[in-house]
């Protein structure tokens, strides 16, 4: 029978949403139109129909091999070219300079993405990942999610997965001039606390890396924090063979993974080690012949759907020592952190400033970690959800946001 698989929205038949149609008339003359979530599913369906492919290799399957092929090949080159022109043409209009970019296939070397290049911006306050999200919904006329996955289709830029309400996803790398300079969605705020140093006379600076600390300031480093920042929710990987969580390799921060990650295998908490085990469990009964070795990125949403009615979303809490995430922002030589709306708290006061210490103001939150099943990109992964919240901390006796608060803290600069 002859098939064709068409990308369109579609509505299956339990009411979820779909991404794929295939088309084909029966024997019978009825004629079907199926929705699917993924090509691959509508592919399955036609193996499905025609039976095992070891007992019916015969001239009409070789020929529909051949014509699947080579239409996914030149539909997948228009396609990408059609949606670079998009993307770009959004971008071109967001940042008010000119762009450029392709998209490329998952045959790439670095698989699907879209690659575009920028070098300059009218607005600074644009960080990546807001011109991501803001380019797909412009392009496709959509609403979309973004996470920055790291470093996931290239050795130097990093990923902004956008994922449209349809489940469609975009990989977007930025390169060119620009992007060297952008640290996310906090970077405005780090301008603005470096602008009021400057304005009460410190020589503040702030990093053109995320790999050090916020600002340094004659010296000195401060970190700082939005108003809804977190110390982090890593997506993390569970290896059964040696029963140890690890960072994912597409996350940005593996500095704040691997902390996190140090506190779950320290913890011995037998409870957190059987509920991945009920994870397991659940996906092998499904899959017998592709048993969970890590639970990684591969739960996809339809599996997600059979397998949780039976497990708990949420695994135990596992209570968090925060002399640890004092020992992480003090190798990134940070003496203060500094949160949006609530002051400036010491790491090492060493300007003796006579402010609250993080550690104290921390610590008495009594943090703890909740690993859970959340989606991703499109995917369910395994994410470490920290209860440390930057807001909930008491109002520290110094704010940088306060110019005389800002002159106090360059005085006492002068006197060190």
């Amino acid at each position: 029978m002859p098939y064709k698989i068409k990308k369109q929205k579609c509505t299956q038949s339990d009411g979820d949403k779909g991404t794929y149609v295939l088309s084909y008339t029966s024997k019978k003359g009825k004629k079907y139109n199926n929705c699917h979530t993924s090509k691959k599913k509508a592919r399955g369906q036609i193996a499905a129909i025609e039976g095992p492919w070891e007992n019916k290799m015969d001239t009409t399957i070789r020929s529909l091999i051949r014509e699947i092929l080579s239409e996914d090949v030149i539909n997948e080159r228009q396609t990408a070219a059609a949606k670079a022109r998009s993307i770009v043409a959004a971008v071109e209009k967001i940042i008010g300079n000119p762009a450029s970019g392709e998209c490329r296939g998952s045959g790439s070397k670095h698989g699907a993405h879209c690659r575009i290049r920028i070098d300059n911006i009218k607005s600074k306050k644009l960080d990546l990942e807001t011109l991501a999200k803001k380019s797909v919904e412009l392009a496709f006329k959509t609403k979309a999610s973004v996470e920055n996955i790291g470093q996931a289709n290239s050795g130097t830029y990093d990923t902004y997965q956008v994922t449209e309400k349809t489940g469609d996803i975009h990989n977007i790398v930025f390169t060119g001039g620009l992007t060297g300079g952008q640290r996310g969605k906090g970077y405005a705020y780090e301008e603005t606390v470096s602008n009021n140093l400057k304005s009460a006379g410190a020589k503040s600076e702030v990093s053109a890396v995320t790999t050090g600390t916020d600002i340094f300031v004659n010296g000195i480093g401060i970190e700082v924090k939005g108003k809804s920042a977190r110390f982090g929710e890593p997506t993390v990987i569970y290896d059964f063979s040696n029963k140890t969580f690890s960072p994912s390799p597409f996350i940005r921060s593996k500095e704040n993974a691997q902390i996190v990650c140090d506190i779950l295998n320290d913890s011995g908490n037998k409870q957190l080690h059987a509920w991945v085990r009920s994870i397991k469990r659940s996906w092998d009964k499904m899959y017998p012949k592709n048993k969970m070795d890590f639970l990684d990125r591969r739960i996809q949403p339809e599996d997600w759907k059979i397998m949780k009615p039976s497990l708990k979303q949420s695994g135990p809490k596992i209570p968090m020592d925060v002399t640890k995430i004092l020992d992480y922002y003090k190798k990134k030589d940070a003496h203060y952190i500094q949160i949006q709306s609530k002051g400036l708290y010491s790491f090492d006061d060493v300007l003796g400033l006579g402010i609250a210490s993080f550690g104290q103001a921390a610590g008495s939150m009594g943090p703890y970690i909740v690993p859970q099943i959340m989606n991703s990109g499109g995917n369910q992964v395994l994410r470490a959800s920290i209860s440390l919240s930057y807001t909930k901390l008491p109002n520290s006796s110094m704010n940088l946001d306060n110019p005389e608060d800002a002159q106090k803290f360059a005085d006492a600069l002068n006197k060190k």
